[in-house]
């Protein structure tokens, strides 16, 4: 291999291992990486688009409860304290996602990989609730008075004030794990996709109640099944993945706090193909269960 090829694939995974692995966000499995006599290295560009349900896990606090003094007599005042937050947050994540992917072959049966490009993440909102917690005391009187009023809202939507600009970085591997003379491939496959991105949308409800960024971090596993017709490589398999994505509130321009989602579904399914044109790969995979996604791309040996 070139100065250039070790290089560019180097440079790959070496930014995709600086992706820090607080937490866990389903992305595109793909085919067995077949050399046969080819590169052993190879670059493609593929573009994803994928929708999942989430739903929130805690309580998300959305004011700072500051408290204010009424005087209600002489030598007498009244301290209030007002706190709103919102829980049971369901919803409708879409991510669409435009990337690199350089593959290498450690070995025939080994391939390690990288992704990096841009992404962008909307969150359509079916039902949530919004709690306005109240607590008044007298300076004479220790007692505390809470009043808590909840009220559901359902078919919300955020709505963008600018544009969202995100990126994503991933590592992977996939083993082969049996073979048949028969052009039969069952193989396991690993990755974990961070992202990121600046937004600015606010919510329905809530007042000056906006979102201002978000993060997400993906792990899945997959069990691939693959057969080799000619130039025609069919392929498909199952999937768990345990994904959870974080975005910052704020509230008239302070931050306040996060709502911390996770996918509702884990086990998913997908089906694809590649075609080799003489070098320049083709491929297309479609997902269900855990999400409803596609992925295509073109893909040639560096």
């Amino acid at each position: 291999m070139n100065n250039f090829k070790k290089k560019a694939l180097c440079a790959a995974i070496g930014a995709t291992l600086m992706v820090p692995a607080t937490s866990l966000m389903a992305a595109e499995v793909g085919n067995f990486f077949h050399t046969e006599g080819k590169s052993k290295l190879q670059i493609g560009l593929f573009y994803n688009d994928s929708k999942r349900d989430v739903e929130q896990k805690g309580k998300a606090r959305v004011s700072s409860g500051v408290a204010t003094e009424t005087i209600i007599g002489e030598g007498e005042t009244e301290t209030t304290t007002e706190v709103g937050s919102v829980s049971g947050l369901k919803g409708e994540e879409n991510t669409q996602d435009l990337y690199l992917k350089i593959s290498y072959a450690l070995t025939p049966k080994i391939e390690v990989y990288g992704k990096l490009g841009a992404s962008q993440t909307d969150l359509d909102i079916d039902k949530a609730n919004w709690q306005f917690d109240e607590s008044t005391t007298e300076t004479d009187n220790p007692d505390i008075f809470n009043t808590s009023i909840v009220e559901p809202l359902d078919e919300l939507e955020t709505s963008s004030r600018g544009g969202d600009r995100g990126w994503l970085a991933g590592v992977g591997t996939k083993i082969t794990i049996h073979e048949t003379g028969s052009g039969w491939n069952l193989g396991l496959d690993g990755q974990y996709i961070y992202r990121d991105q600046d937004m600015d949308k606010s919510l329905a409800w809530g007042g000056d109640l906006e979102l201002t960024g978000q993060e997400s971090h993906e792990l899945q596993g997959s069990l691939i099944l693959g057969k080799v017709v000619g130039n025609f490589r069919p392929y498909g398999g199952v999937s768990y993945t345990k994904y959870e994505s974080e975005y910052d509130l704020s509230e008239g321009g302070s931050r306040t706090g996060t709502i911390d989602l996770e996918n509702e579904d884990n086990v998913g399914y997908f089906a694809g193909f590649d075609f080799d044109f003489s070098g320049l790969t083709a491929s297309f995979e479609a997902r269900g269960g855990d999400e409803e996604a596609f992925t295509f791309g073109l893909r040639m040996p560096l």
